[in-house]
């Protein structure tokens, strides 16, 4: 019996020490790093790599099964990786060049993913979501370009960020909801992407080339969004209110626009249920002052060269 005592605790003993190991790999190469780490719970994994001067990595992780890789190269970058009360999560954070900086924190979920991945010289990117099974990607390549996704709450979501050129600037903010997909692609030079949302099952796709592009949109309730723009100075300002209101907007050239039909507002306006818009501006100087309010319209405007 005092065997069979012995040989049980000491099963037990090695079975909770297997599974409350963490596992961190740690490098630093140069000079003035600062690397304060925190991993607690259950079968965490990791790996933290930097090489330069002067960089910093705050590194937390607390939960079950996460993981979180952090490689940092070149001088005067910094980290911020805050991972609590998650499970089955991973971030991956990867910057090269002077001054960037990048930051992801996951509260109180589970099956997250976050991606950052930075090249070049004072580029930002942050990412926030407190829920389950949300997916987001920021890629930018060049310099002072910022990046920034913010879900308050929700699950299912998923959102991307991708930036080439020179300070360019999206956000992706969310204040409640599940479900929702947005897609930004910028190329150029100082385009900027504003998406706020309160709401489930919205979509968002916008593509941008060229330079001082703007697309300012608020999406209430479930709706969706597609926009293409080419050249200079273009802009789309509305808000989406309601239920299965849709709008496709296509401007290709210089200055053009779409946007409220009283110059005191901000946005132009789709409220209601299921009414449409698809507009195509081509050339230059195009403006579509626009508001669309009930149920089941469609409006199809076509301006330009075509």
């Amino acid at each position: 019996m005092k065997k069979l005592m012995l040989s049980l605790l000491t099963a037990a003993s090695m079975s909770a020490a297997f599974a409350q190991s963490n596992t961190l790999l740690l490098s630093q190469t140069g000079n003035g790093n600062t690397t304060p780490v925190t991993q607690k719970g259950t079968g965490n994994t990791g790996a933290i790599n930097v090489k330069g001067d002067n960089n910093q990595v705050f590194y937390t992780v607390q939960g079950t099964t996460t993981k979180g890789d952090v490689s940092s190269t070149g001088n005067n970058n910094q980290v911020y990786l805050n991972a609590n009360a998650v499970t089955g999560s991973e971030v991956s954070i990867s910057q090269v060049g002077d001054a960037n900086f990048s930051s992801a924190s996951l509260q109180y979920g589970t099956g997250n993913k976050v991606s950052i991945q930075q090249e070049g010289n004072d580029n930002s990117s942050i990412a926030n979501a407190k829920g389950s099974n949300n997916q987001f990607s920021i890629s930018q390549l060049g310099s002072e370009n910022k990046s920034s996704i913010q879900y308050a709450e929700g699950s299912n979501n998923q959102s991307s960020s991708v930036q080439t050129g020179t300070g360019n600037f999206s956000l992706d903010n969310s204040f409640y909801g599940s479900n929702n997909q947005t897609s930004i692609a910028q190329t150029g030079d100082y385009n900027s992407v504003l998406i706020n949302r309160d709401g489930s099952y919205n979509t968002a796709t916008v593509d941008q080339t060229g330079n001082q592009n703007s697309v300012n949109v608020q999406q209430w309730g479930e709706n969706s969004l597609t926009v293409t723009q080419t050249g200079l100075s273009n802009s789309v300002a509305l808000t989406q209110s309601g239920g299965a209101n849709a709008a496709t907007i296509l401007q290709e050239g210089n200055n053009n626009k779409l946007i409220p039909i009283q110059p005191t507002d901000l946005y132009g306006m789709q409220q209601g249920y299921g009414n449409v818009l698809n507009l195509i501006q081509t050339g230059d100087g195009n403006v579509l002052r626009f508001s669309q309010v009930g149920n089941n319209n469609t409006a199809t405007v076509t301006q330009g060269l075509h």
